[in-house]
């Protein structure tokens, strides 16, 4: 196969308008019960969905949704972004909220 361009990330503007567009047909579906869904297990909810496709794929000769698989993977990296931001900024208040109360006790 002769591909038209020569790196992966030379097709991500293609890919990024077509995941959006799926994104918003999945949007449409499911509403935001994506955001409802906790990060515990999600490695086996992902599992199952991506068994799911391959059954389909190998018993149905369903092709593998490749778009939906990719705003699976976005979504279970939102979660992971947001948890390791979330605990980063908690820290990060904690220790500006300790250094302004040493700074209170030793000015006093």
């Amino acid at each position: 196969m002769n591909y038209t361009k020569n790196k992966v990330e030379d097709y991500l503007p293609e890919f990024i308008e077509a995941l959006k567009k799926q994104l918003q047909d999945d949007e449409k579906r499911w509403g935001d019960t994506w955001q409802k869904r906790p990060i515990e297990g999600q490695e086996e909810r992902t599992r199952a969905t991506f068994n799911n496709y391959f059954d389909m794929f190998e018993n149905g000769k369903t092709p593998i949704p490749w778009l939906k698989v990719a705003g699976n993977a976005l979504i279970c990296w939102i979660r992971e972004y947001e948890r390791d931001n979330y605990y980063e900024n908690v820290a990060k208040d904690i220790q500006e909220n300790f250094q302004e109360i040493d700074h209170q006790l030793t000015v006093e």
